[in-house]
């Protein structure tokens, strides 16, 4: 890149850093993913067969597991898994565009879960390493979650402290809203104050892929 004093010849490079990718997922996931929760979570048998919290560091009373086996109706029937492996696609495809078509193979969703947050309750800092990739997103909100506020905020944490440089990125959950981002990823969620319910699903991926250059995610 020239540029020189005067000219509108001017590029900003931004190489470094990991990627997050924001996808609409269909709201027929949405209903169904909530559907599912609700029965589990008014089902007794059912709540402790699914018990999810062992396996996670949130401080957070409800977290219900929902992988493949789980909900077959959802992953298999409704096309979840296919969706999910799509979007993985999509991510690999952008970040290895440059060297030609790369495809993941062995896709496995090793761990899928469903969070029910309320008034108080918090996810520390934490990652999904040795997850390649992840995701997150929202299936119900509270009505009082607002842009200004940090009140039940993701953010994703990485770099450094120094002039010019974000070491954090926080997104406000809408219902709808999925982000994948890379396993090894540091992420936390914020507590809030008030009425309703935050109700979340993550995944972890694992698959392998043809990369003929340096780079990773």
């Amino acid at each position: 890149c020239k540029s020189y004093w005067g000219s509108n010849m001017t590029e900003f490079i931004t190489p470094f850093g990991p990627t997050i990718m924001c996808v609409d997922i269909p709201m027929e996931y949405v209903d169904k993913l909530n559907e599912y929760m609700d029965n589990v979570v008014n089902d007794e048998q059912l709540s402790i067969e699914r018990e999810y919290r062992p396996n996670l560091v949130g401080h957070i009373e409800l977290e219900k597991g929902v992988d493949v086996s789980h909900a077959p109706e959802i992953w298999q029937e409704l096309g979840l898994y296919d969706w999910m492996f799509k979007q993985c696609e999509t991510y690999v495809h952008h970040k290895t565009f440059d060297r030609g078509e790369i495809h993941p193979s062995l896709f496995k969703i090793p761990g899928a879960w469903i969070n029910d947050m309320v008034e108080g309750e918090w996810n520390p800092t934490h990652e999904h390493a040795p997850s390649t990739l992840s995701v997150v997103g929202y299936l119900k909100v509270p009505d009082s979650f607002v842009e200004d506020k940090i009140d039940g905020l993701l953010t994703w944490y990485d770099g450094r402290q120094a002039l010019w440089t974000k070491s954090g990125y926080a997104v406000l959950p809408i219902v709808g809203k999925f982000y994948f981002f890379p396993g090894w990823l540091s992420h936390a969620v914020m507590p809030f104050y008030g009425k309703g319910l935050r109700r979340s699903m993550s995944a972890n991926f694992d698959f392998t892929y043809r990369d003929y250059g340096p780079q990773q995610f």
